[in-house]
């Protein structure tokens, strides 16, 4: 957490060179940016906790970005039902998520049963154990089932007059009750960002109008770090899901003021969802029964590339097949 918070004040200190220039509307540069970073960075989140000294740290990076993640994903429902209208709920299901959503993750889980040896495991077992526990058999794609369940919610209320009300009262029922089942803290201590992204989606030009003022603008990142590490000093779990709201918040805040284009985190950015669903296939190869690379900097170059040669694959076998029951060219 604190190479991330450093990160982020040398980002704040290089925002001071448009001290005069007005923000920015959240766009898709900022989004494309952010999905391509995020996306390198929970691997290497991941990886820190199997090799030595390389990545140790990102090894508390693992809620802040995931927090990013569910913001921008809020924020894009948002976004584009704002624009789109009932047009973009009629859809809703076929292209934004059985299209972009569960297609690659079923390539990806078939691909897992295959390489971990599970093929005869029970369907019925599997949707046992991450019912009553939240368990998964595909390395770390809780998320794939959390993110389902929101975007579900989104369809359900995106009409809504009082839709940012309610879809914090739904995610904070959600997150009643993965804690009482048991759940790992990861399927619900960064939840709350994603109903502040369609919070920020909805009332954007307010708050870009407010941090117009210099000094505001300026006021609202250093407000935002002191408010984190208290909630971080506090070790307290409910002061922590304040904490992952913050870090969404500051990021935009830092985006509105920063341009940035880099053609390869847009490229990353494209396939960053297929990255989250292959990483643990690539940890499990590159060091299982049949190949094990003890080098710790082999290994994470290992798994960067095989991750990234794999979820260009997916990405591309999906877009084949959607082409191929007429699903490819809706834009989601």
């Amino acid at each position: 957490m604190i190479f991330f918070l450093i990160i982020i004040v040398l980002l704040y200190i290089l925002s001071f060179r448009s001290f005069n220039e007005r923000v920015s509307p959240f766009n898709k540069e900022h989004v494309s940016i952010l999905k391509g970073v995020m996306a390198m960075s929970i691997v290497a989140f991941h990886l820190s906790y199997q090799t030595d000294d390389w990545l140790f740290m990102f090894s508390s990076w693992g809620a802040p970005v995931v927090s990013i993640f569910y913001f921008i994903s809020g924020y894009g429902l948002a976004f584009n039902y704002r624009a789109r209208g009932n047009e973009y709920l009629s859809h809703f299901f076929k292209h934004r998520i059985l299209g972009n959503l569960i297609l690659p993750f079923l390539l990806v889980w078939i691909v897992n049963r295959i390489v971990s040896g599970n093929i005869s495991m029970s369907l019925i077992i599997e949707l046992i154990e991450l019912l009553m526990h939240g368990e998964t058999t595909l390395p770390y794609s809780w998320y794939v089932f959390s993110i389902l369940l929101f975007y579900i919610l989104f369809y359900m209320i995106a009409a809504k007059r009082n839709v940012v009300i309610i879809s914090f009262l739904c995610v904070f029922t959600y997150i009643v009750l993965t804690v009482s089942l048991s759940y790992e803290r990861c399927w619900y201590i960064s939840a709350l960002a994603f109903p502040l992204g369609i919070f920020y989606c909805k009332y954007e030009k307010r708050i870009c109008a407010l941090w117009n003022v210099p000094v505001r603008y300026y006021v609202t990142v250093p407000l935002c770090l002191l408010l984190t590490a208290v909630c971080v000093i506090s070790k307290n779990e409910f002061c922590y899901l304040f904490a992952y709201m913050l870090i969404p918040i500051i990021i935009v805040c830092l985006c509105a003021k920063i341009q940035i284009y880099n053609r390869n985190m847009q490229w990353i950015s494209n396939v960053s969802y297929e990255i989250y669903l292959c990483q643990g296939i690539s940890m499990t190869l590159l060091r299982g029964n049949y190949l094990f690379i003890k080098s710790d900097l082999l290994y994470i170059i290992a798994t960067f590339v095989l991750t990234f040669f794999m979820a260009y694959s997916i990405k591309k076998i999906v877009h084949y097949l959607l082409i191929g029951i007429n699903m490819e060219g809706q834009k989601t």
